[in-house]
C-alpha cells in the first residue's frame, strides 16, 4: 500500500460465507501451511454487505464472491482469483469492491495479496442474497 491509497478510507459489516471443494473441513482453514485435500483448492467467498462505505461511497445492501484457484499449499502462493461484483453497484462502488478485495487499501485482504498473483477481470452478476432466519 502506498501513500496515496493511505488517504481511501474504508469499513463494512456484514456476512461472509466461505466454502471450497476439501473434505469436510479444509484443512488450510487451520493453516494454509497444511496441505489441501485435492490437488487443487476451488473455493469462493462470499460477502454480502449490510452497512459499508468506501471514501464516502456507501456500499450498503451489495454482494461480491472472490472465486479462488489455489495449489494445495496454498501457502506457496500462486492463488488466482475473480472478483463478482453485484450488477447493481454503480461504477464507484465496482471500484471500492476491487481496490478493498485486492489489497490496495489496507484491511485484511492486504496479507492475501502476496498469495494471489494473478486477479482476473471482475465480472458483473445478476445476484441475489436471502438469508435464512434474518
Amino acid at each position: 500500500m502506498d501513500e496515496n491509497n493511505a488517504k481511501e478510507k474504508w469499513w463494512v459489516k456484514g456476512l461472509i460465507f466461505e466454502n471450497c471443494n476439501c473434505q469436510l473441513v479444509c484443512p488450510a482453514h487451520f493453516s494454509f501451511k497444511q496441505l489441501c485435500t485435492h490437488e487443487n483448492c476451488i473455493g469462493h467467498w462470499s460477502i454480502h454487505i449490510e452497512e459499508g462505505e468506501y471514501d464516502g461511497k456507501l456500499l450498503n445492501d451489495l454482494n461480491v464472491i472472490i472465486l479462488y484457484n489455489t495449489p494445495q499449499l496454498m501457502f506457496s502462493g500462486g492463488w488466482t482469483e475473480t472478483l463478482y461484483i453485484d450488477h447493481r453497484a454503480d461504477d464507484k462502488q465496482r471500484i471500492a469492491f476491487e481496490r478493498i478485495l485486492t489489497g490496495k487499501v489496507g484491511g485484511p485482504w492486504v496479507v492475501l495479496t502476496v498469495l494471489f498473483p494473478s486477479v482476473l477481470k471482475p465480472v458483473i452478476f445478476p445476484s441475489i442474497t436471502r438469508i435464512m432466519g434474518g
